[in-house]
């Protein structure tokens, strides 16, 4: 009887045991799930007009907010600039080192991307929510004058850029398209209303995304 009772309390004791090694193996698990949250974006749609252009276009720029509630601005001469956030100035400067590049530009050529007309236009979009935007180049009425028989000549161009500002959802919501700059060198004075005519009405830019 001695011998049996002493074979239950080590089956007792066993089975305490085992049930505190369950329990803390939960209370482990528990630890190491991560608690994650949707993310919210601050999308910034970057309006980048260049004195130059300014001379000769305007641009209108019209948005979709996460809402689907549409917006437009217009973008001209004499217009104060504004600074570039720091995702739009990192995509903005890797285009202009390519442009520069691939143009062979002097350093008084390089000037036109130093006199920029800057407008951003911000909103909040939540993740599963979508956003849009576009932009036309529109020429000037009357055309200026121009003072030297040639100028040099950078495009205006619409982009946009996209920041967490809260949750801690892995993302892919990224820009991932390549943001093409359109330079031309030395374009005579007496040529600027038949170049205002070919590319009045042309896309300076345009994109839409749906947030992860």
């Amino acid at each position: 009887m001695k011998k049996m009772m002493n074979w239950m309390f080590a089956a007792i004791l066993l089975c305490g045991s085992s049930l505190v090694i369950a329990s803390c193996g939960s209370d482990d698990d528990s630890n190491d799930v991560p608690q994650t949250t949707p993310n919210t974006y601050e999308v910034n749609i970057t309006a980048v007009l260049p004195q130059i252009a300014a001379q000769i276009f305007s641009l209108e720029v019209e948005y979709t907010d996460a809402e689907g509630k549409t917006h437009t601005a217009t973008v001209k001469a004499g217009d104060q600039t504004e600074p570039m956030t720091t995702e739009a100035k990192v995509r903005f400067d890797n285009a202009k080192e390519f442009a520069i590049g691939l143009q062979n530009m002097n350093e008084e050529q390089k000037k036109v991307f130093d006199n920029l007309i800057v407008k951003n236009f911000k909103m909040t979009v939540p993740s599963g929510k979508s956003y849009s935007f576009k932009s036309t180049m529109k020429a000037v009425s009357p055309l200026p004058r121009f003072e030297t028989e040639t100028f040099d000549y950078l495009a205006p161009i619409v982009f946009s850029t996209a920041k967490i500002i809260s949750g801690n959802t892995p993302s892919g919501s990224t820009f991932r398209e390549k943001l093409g700059m359109s330079v031309k060198l030395s374009i005579e004075s007496a040529e600027i209303e038949a170049f205002s005519q070919l590319y009045d009405g042309s896309n300076a830019g345009e994109g839409s995304q749906k947030m992860d």
